[in-house]
This record gives structure tokens, C-alpha cells and sequence, in this order.
């Protein structure tokens, strides 16, 4: 699996890149997810475990930003109320620790399955692009 990221800014057609990209059979692309930023800004490049992982999600998908995590799911087929348990097992089946890119690939790859190519579209990451 390699791991890629859309960004730009506002209407310069990252959606309508990740369209044309998502056609494709072996290519699937969250739609904007936020919460790599958080993740970063609270731990660093220290690891974390699943559930730390799962706490930033929550904080950033509470309130408003619950329907976020709900297209995520759904665009991956994934049961909204069971998603948080399904994927402790996963990360417990696949033995996975360590840093915020092991979770968030193994959240990709929990979601999509191992496709050849995962994207991810949140445009304002570019933002924080050093």
C-alpha cells in the first residue's frame, strides 16, 4: 500500500481529483478526514496507542464533525456504532503500535483493505506543510 494526500486550497478542484482518482479499482481516497493535524499536535512523533488514536478521533468528529466520521464509514461500508471495537480488533489482529502513521495506515487499510494506493483528500493539510 502507498499512502498519498490531496491538498491546495479552496475550489482548486481537490474533489474533482479524487473523483476521477476513486474511479479506479485500486485506488480509494477518504474524503476529508482532519485528523492527522490533531493527532500530531497532541503527540508529536511519540507513540501512541489505539486508544489515543481513537480519542482524537472522537474529539474532533463529537458534535458537528460526528457526521464527518459517519461518510468516512459509510464510504468504507462500516458500521458506525461498532467501528471503534472492529478496529481495536484489527489493530490487535495485525499487531499494530508505534507512531501515528502505523494507525492512521492501519485506519486506511481497516477501512479500504489493501488497496495499491490510499489517499487521503483534506485540503488544508497543505497548510501545515513544512
Amino acid at each position: 500500500m502507498k499512502l498519498f494526500f490531496i491538498v491546495g486550497s479552496g475550489r482548486c478542484g481537490t474533489q474533482m481529483l479524487r473523483n476521477i482518482l476513486s474511479s479506479y479499482d485500486d485506488i480509494a481516497i477518504l474524503p476529508e478526514t482532519h485528523f492527522i493535524i490533531p493527532l500530531y499536535e497532541k503527540y508529536k512523533l511519540n507513540n501512541i496507542t489505539c486508544d489515543n488514536f481513537l480519542e482524537v478521533l472522537d474529539s474532533v468528529y463529537s458534535g458537528v464533525g460526528k457526521k464527518w466520521v459517519k461518510v468516512i464509514l459509510a464510504s468504507a461500508k462500516k458500521d458506525y456504532f461498532n467501528y471503534k471495537k472492529d478496529f481495536k480488533k484489527f489493530v490487535e489482529l495485525n499487531n499494530i503500535k508505534g507512531s501515528i502513521k502505523n494507525y492512521t495506515e492501519a485506519f486506511y487499510i481497516f477501512l479500504y483493505g489493501h488497496k495499491y494506493l490510499i489517499g487521503d483528500k483534506t485540503p488544508h493539510y497543505g497548510a501545515n506543510l513544512e
